[in-house]
């Protein structure tokens, strides 16, 4: 059985739009390879290997998918982290 990679959940925020004072920016869920400590892979965006699993959506309702997800992938045995990042 080959050796499985582990995978980063990344809840996304969206810098580029404005919320109200006392509001959360949107934000998407994408599933994609973790490149390890130097970082050295591309952009989540531009990765042929990410997911975007949603659009960008209520920010509090995208981490709840995002957690769940990790939880169902961390059940059927992959390494999984939950990650915050943002689309800049």
């Amino acid at each position: 059985m080959a050796d499985k990679k582990k995978l980063v959940v990344l809840h996304v925020q969206d810098v580029h739009v404005s919320a109200p004072p006392g509001e959360k920016l949107p934000a998407s869920v994408w599933v994609l390879p973790d490149y390890g400590e130097a970082d050295d892979g591309p952009a989540f965006w531009e990765d042929p290997q990410a997911v975007q699993l949603t659009e960008f959506m209520d920010c509090d309702a995208a981490l709840k998918i995002a957690g769940a997800v990790a939880m169902l992938l961390q059940s059927l045995g992959h390494d999984t982290e939950l990650a915050e990042g943002a689309n800049d």
